[in-house]
């Protein structure tokens, strides 16, 4: 009897690892939080992190589409664009986290200009250069196996009061 219930105890927590938060949605190993709330793509960024998550990430057509289905169900549609974690500041494209972009899906030739934050069409999915300081909705990830881990959160008291 001990033994089923250890079994049991560690199948459950298997599965309530892998599983994301109510509001997300579970893809590919990936928990996806789509924010209404529009913001610059900084501010966005930060909104994700403090959150416990990063702003997503596009690897393939299948994941790009799969995203924007999402997208234009989770989001408001009012809106054109919304922020996924890609800019160029530097003269190059890449990821918040400083890697490259292997696939793309830009609506036109690949853009050149710096300073520059990916937007995504909300009708199309397809990739478009915006000014970093435009306010639109986001798209967030993180795995689902480690699950939103919030920063900022308060430490343990008495360092709260």
């Amino acid at each position: 009897m001990k033994y089923l219930t250890l079994l049991i105890v560690l199948v459950a927590s298997v599965f309530a690892a892998n599983q994301c938060p109510d509001l997300d949605i579970s893809w590919q190993n990936q928990c996806f939080y789509y924010d209404k709330l529009r913001g610059t793509f900084d501010d966005s960024n930060d909104a994700c992190v403090r959150a416990g998550y990063h702003f997503a990430k596009i690897y393939n057509m299948i994941e790009n589409r799969a995203i924007q289905d999402f997208a234009v169900e989770k989001l408001d549609s009012d809106f054109e664009y919304y922020w996924v974690g890609a800019s160029n500041r530097g003269g190059n494209w890449t990821w918040t986290d400083g890697s490259p972009l292997n696939f793309t899906n830009w609506r036109d030739r690949t853009p050149s200009e710096t300073n520059q934050c990916l937007g995504i069409m909300m009708s199309t999915g397809k990739w478009v250069p915006r000014d970093c300081s435009e306010k639109y909705q986001s798209v967030c990830a993180v795995d689902a196996n480690v699950g939103p881990t919030p920063s900022g959160t308060c430490p343990p008291c008495p360092a709260c009061v």
